[in-house]
């Protein structure tokens, strides 16, 4: 019913600034309702959970919330919120997802053993960004052994599934002196890939 849909945000603030009572003006709801329908379209309200409202990663292009950047993640509600969304999902996509954000909560608090665990997980399940950030991860060799070739390996596996972060990922790498195979021109062709990906 109508009458119910008053209780979301969108709703409160068109009554608010709008000063429209829905319970007197029913076809004036349905027209609001059918609008926010159009130009609010449901992939773009985000969803509801906590475990994806807490710890979306940019560079996934299946997320579906709004991104938190590493410094603004809360570690803790991150573990507790993605562990309660693997226990209750019943979807392979959304448990692989949310393996990949608990990781993130993992890593914030310096817990490598468990985010890497939660990575193969995610990846193990198919998600694409998942072998964008243990490329990351490969590459940087901040928590675990660096290995370059793996890395590359699977940026470019990332890539080919649709993760264009994995080009920004290349670029560095084939920018990095200390990468052997480093190459000035292949680095060029990979930031422009993202850059182009980026502005479309």
């Amino acid at each position: 019913m109508c009458n119910n849909i008053y209780i979301m945000p969108l709703f409160n603030y068109y009554i608010l600034k709008f000063g429209f009572n829905f319970y007197k003006h029913k076809i004036k709801c349905l027209v609001i309702t059918f609008l926010l329908i159009i130009f609010f379209p449901f992939n773009e309200l985000y969803s509801n959970n906590l475990c994806d409202n807490l710890a979306a990663l940019e560079a996934d292009p299946n997320r579906t919330s709004k991104p938190i950047l590493f410094e603004d993640l809360m570690p803790n509600q991150v573990i507790k919120n993605c562990t309660l969304a693997i226990q209750k999902s019943k979807n392979s996509e959304n448990i692989s997802r949310f393996y990949l954000q608990r990781a993130r909560g993992y890593l914030k608090t310096g817990n490598i053993t468990d985010a890497v665990s939660d990575l193969n997980k995610s990846y193990e399940l198919g998600y694409p960004v998942a072998a964008f950030a243990l490329a990351t991860l490969f590459y940087l060799g901040d928590d675990v052994t660096q290995d370059f070739g793996l890395a590359k390996k699977l940026y470019i596996e990332s890539y080919d599934d649709g993760v264009i972060w994995a080009a920004k990922g290349l670029y560095f790498l084939y920018s990095d002196p200390s990468y052997i195979n480093n190459d000035k021109n292949l680095a060029n062709i990979w930031k422009n890939l993202f850059e182009s990906s980026i502005k479309e």
